[in-house]
């Protein structure tokens, strides 16, 4: 599952744990808005920030969108 925040992936007994972090997300952010005891994955990955053609692809998306 992919958030704003970082992305949660299935634990080995099915339970989604957080597996990355986006840019400027915190584990603490993560955890408080989560509805349950969030358990984070060792080591924790980080999310590379969007690179500059796939930040004006999404933007001519959503433009198109908002048309």
């Amino acid at each position: 599952m992919i958030t704003d925040l970082g992305v949660l992936r299935p634990g080995a007994d099915g339970e989604l744990e957080l597996a990355a972090l986006c840019p400027g997300a915190t584990v603490e952010q993560a955890r408080e808005r989560t509805g349950w005891p969030l358990r984070v994955r060792e080591p924790l990955a980080a999310i590379e920030p969007p690179r500059a053609l796939e930040l004006e692809t999404l933007r001519a998306l959503r433009a198109g969108r908002d048309a």
